[in-house]
């Protein structure tokens, strides 16, 4: 099949032609993800609690038969305004963690799709591993400060 057969080719792009004209390879690839993520993703944290607590009031709502003045009642009163800020501080170390593997394994591709392959899953895999421990020193560290 032609579709198939031409993702078999070696992938064409190489970090010669920039070097060679001067571009500094950090600067035009690496910085402009990395800021790209530090605006995306507070937006991104955002959208996420807030569709956690949409579902939490379905679920209390239409199982647990909860209105949603109780159910708003109830989240004023149990969650402090600082667990928003706590989940918020984290969020730009995360994104340069995710940028900085994303694009660390992105530029040592070499060969074919499947090295792509290959390369996105190590980067997935390395950034997930990496928040997990931040996660856990984030929790330690708020522990510790008593937030």
């Amino acid at each position: 099949m032609w579709t198939s057969d031409r993702w078999k080719h070696p992938i064409s792009v190489s970090t010669k032609p920039a070097a060679g004209q001067g571009i500094d390879l950090f600067d035009a690839l690496v910085v402009p993800r990395v800021l790209a993520l530090l605006v995306i993703m507070p937006l991104l944290a955002i959208v996420a609690m807030l569709a956690g607590l949409a579902g939490g009031l379905v679920v209390s709502w239409g199982i647990l038969d909860v209105s949603p003045t109780y159910f708003a009642e109830r989240l004023s009163a149990a969650v402090d305004i600082r667990h928003f800020w706590v989940g918020m501080a984290k969020v730009p170390v995360l994104a340069i963690v995710i940028a900085l593997a994303g694009c660390r394994h992105g530029l040592s591709v070499r060969g074919d799709v499947e090295d792509l392959g290959g390369r996105v899953t190590v980067a997935v895999v390395q950034a997930l591993f990496a928040i997990i421990l931040l996660d856990a020193a984030f929790a330690i560290l708020f522990n510790v400060l008593e937030i």
